[in-house]
């Protein structure tokens, strides 16, 4: 991992940095001669400033004696000096007041880091970078430099000069630029010394040399399988076509100080280029149409401008359109919507030479003519599901349907309920319901293009599931005797499709009759067929609309009864015959009837009860007075009919 409290050992690790023939060093102190002294330099240890800040011990033939230097400087002599200002010195100050908690915190310190490599004031100003005067020319010094660090006097590094002359800062060997498709590489030996970073300057054609950006410029010290064992390279893609440039480069040591400019090295991209592809710089997609743009070439040897088109990536493109050279733009009217088209661009010398193709751009094509509106629905109703089928549709650039369902023919199309979350590429779609649900479903189809452009809705069609289930069977509550009828109450589950009652009755000989069909609506029945005084036995079966029945209700038996004294017999005749006298009357099928013949004034009866309208009485004779009783079910006995006198 980068630690950016020892930037400036990592420079001198790195080879950038490397130790002149005269000047030695320990650890991270960097020391040149001058013809009174030292310029010396070193870090701030855990990137933050040590309290009591640094000792610097020198050394020679005479003794050793410690020169104090406080970090940072005092802001009096920062602002004389114009390192920083007063504003800058106490943000700094706070900001390295104290070690780093967070990767953040050494991140940025380790920025300013790189900025007092590159700038010698800042350094100036945190006091890691001192020029010692006052000494004897031609004499040995060896200086250690130290700091209080986490309370322990640490030695920060320790080198050895003899004061005199100061070496120039080397100027980098063996500069050399190679000109690649859109980008020039330049390569150069670094020349060692305590060179930290570099001026980069270009000259466009006879123009004067100018300083690149970034200025100074830190070479990687990673490995560069694009650059030559041991070199340094920077690389400029800020090229114009057809124009040639001019290059040379700086190197800038620890003490900010600069070299000598290398040797200057000219060179023509274009002429080491071949013809390149041109980018596509802008791209619009219209209907049943893609349109392409890009820049204008500047490059004089293009005569002609290749469109080129495939479908499938991993394919060879083929040649679209052939353009005059001046072309920037063209329009392709030969889409399908939604199909994937993948375009580049290939120029062309009038000797028939290619370039290689640029980049591919990806377009995907519109198609925004609304499909037809599907037809021919149809619903085909199962136990537990509805099947759908429809009409394909003809468009050739259909992404699939969607299927939507409804409850109402109210229902607005937005609030009709989607079923398929993506678009169904089939004509067929079952929709599961449970059976027993019997609300009929409103169905519509949409048809989908590749460009998501909707169809309108189909005609709606409705459907219910094939009911398979029967009604839950009604229970009887009670039953009522009344006078010759009998009453029935009963109650039914709740259902939507129960549509009628059947009402049963038995009587004692096991005989079973439907005696009435009722609405849905029903709760009961007054069945006044019965005979009175008669048991019979009543069940009640539930159907639906579908025609499942249930099973029959409970049973309950009750029989009718009469409460009435019926009325005397009317129309009473008497006929004398040779075997007696016939008796007629007006009879009704419901009573028994009983013969009295008038004996010494009084009636006497003379037969036992039946039914019928006639009766002969055998010892009957002309002149023999007669009456008739009527007899109910319950034996209630009427009044004696009017006498009459056979004749």
């Amino acid at each position: 991992m980068f630690n950016p409290a020892k930037i400036l050992i990592a420079l001198l690790g790195i080879g950038l940095l490397a130790t002149p023939t005269f000047a030695a060093k320990v650890g991270g102190l960097a020391a040149l001669p001058t013809p009174d002294g030292a310029m010396l330099r070193w870090y701030l240890p855990g990137q933050f400033i040590p309290k009591g800040g640094f000792t610097l011990h020198r050394s020679s033939a005479n003794g050793e004696e410690t020169i104090q230097i406080a970090s940072p400087q005092p802001k009096e002599v920062v602002v004389k000096n114009n390192w920083m200002t007063a504003a800058q010195l106490e943000y700094l100050t706070k900001l390295y007041s104290s070690a780093p908690d967070t990767d953040n915190e050494k991140l940025q310190r380790a920025i300013l880091e790189l900025q007092m490599v590159a700038n010698p004031d800042l350094a100036k100003a945190f006091g890691i970078l001192y020029t010692d005067t006052g000494l004897k020319t031609g004499q040995n010094y060896t200086y250690r430099v130290t700091a209080n660090v986490n309370g322990k006097e640490t030695e920060l590094g320790k080198a050895s000069i003899t004061t005199g002359a100061t070496p120039k800062v080397p100027t980098p060997s063996a500069f050399k630029a190679e000109a690649l498709p859109g980008k020039v590489h330049l390569f150069w030996t670094p020349p060692g010394g305590y060179v930290a970073s570099y001026r980069i300057l270009r000259g466009e054609g006879s123009k004067p040399l100018e300083v690149q950006q970034p200025s100074p410029f830190f070479p990687s010290g990673t490995a560069d399988a694009e650059r030559p064992e041991g070199g340094a390279l920077y690389t400029d893609r800020n090229l114009e076509p057809g124009k040639k440039y001019r290059y040379a480069i700086k190197a800038i040591d620890l003490f900010g100080r600069e070299s000598a400019a290398s040797e200057t090295v000219a060179i023509d991209p274009d002429d080491a280029l071949p013809l390149s592809g041109l980018p596509i710089t802008d791209s619009s997609v219209g209907d049943n149409r893609i349109t392409i743009e890009w820049d204008k070439t500047l490059d004089a040897r293009v005569t002609s401008i290749l469109v080129m088109r495939t479908l499938d990536p991993e394919k060879p493109l083929e040649v679209k359109a052939k353009l005059p050279a001046s072309t920037t733009k063209y329009t392709d009217t030969d889409i399908v919507g939604g199909t994937h088209y993948y375009y580049a661009i290939i120029t062309q010398s009038a000797d028939g030479t290619n370039s290689k193709r640029g980049p591919m751009r990806d377009l995907r094509g519109v198609n925004l003519t609304q499909p037809a509106t599907p037809n021919g629905l149809r619903i085909t109703p199962k136990e537990n599901s509805l099947e759908l089928n429809w009409n394909a549709a003809k468009e050739n650039d259909l992404w699939g349907y969607l299927v939507l369902r409804a409850e109402s023919d109210k229902t607005p199309l937005e609030k009709y309920v989607v079923l398929t979350g993506t678009p169904l590429e089939s004509t067929a779609f079952s929709d599961p319901i449970p059976q027993g649900v019997q609300t009929k479903y409103l169905y519509r189809i949409i048809a989908i293009n590749t460009s998501n452009v909707r169809s309108k809705a189909s005609e709606a069609v409705r459907g219910a599931v094939l009911d398979i289930t029967a009604p839950d069977a009604p229970v009887m509550l009670s039953s009522s005797s009344l006078e010759g009828s009998i009453g029935i109450v009963w109650s039914a589950a709740k259902s939507p499709d129960l549509a009628s009652f059947e009402v049963y009755r038995s009587d004692s000989s096991g005989q079973v009759v439907l005696v009435q069909k009722l609405n849905a609506k029903a709760i009961g029945y007054v069945d006044r067929t019965v005979i009175p005084n008669t048991s019979y036995t009543y069940v009640v079966v539930a159907i639906d609309a579908s025609g499942n029945r249930s099973s029959a209700s409970n049973p309950l038996t009750a029989r009718a009864f009469l409460s009435k004294t019926p009325a005397a017999p009317k129309n009473l005749k008497a006929t004398a015959t040779s075997t007696g006298v016939k008796l007629e009357w007006e009879a009704d099928k419901s009573l028994l009837y009983v013969v009295y013949r008038v004996v010494n004034g009084k009636p006497v009866q003379i037969s036992g009860t039946f039914e019928g309208s006639s009766f002969t009485d055998k010892n009957g004779k002309p002149g023999s007075s007669y009456l008739l009783r009527a007899v109910n079910i319950s034996g209630l006995q009427s009044p004696l009919s009017e006498i009459v006198i056979s004749k």
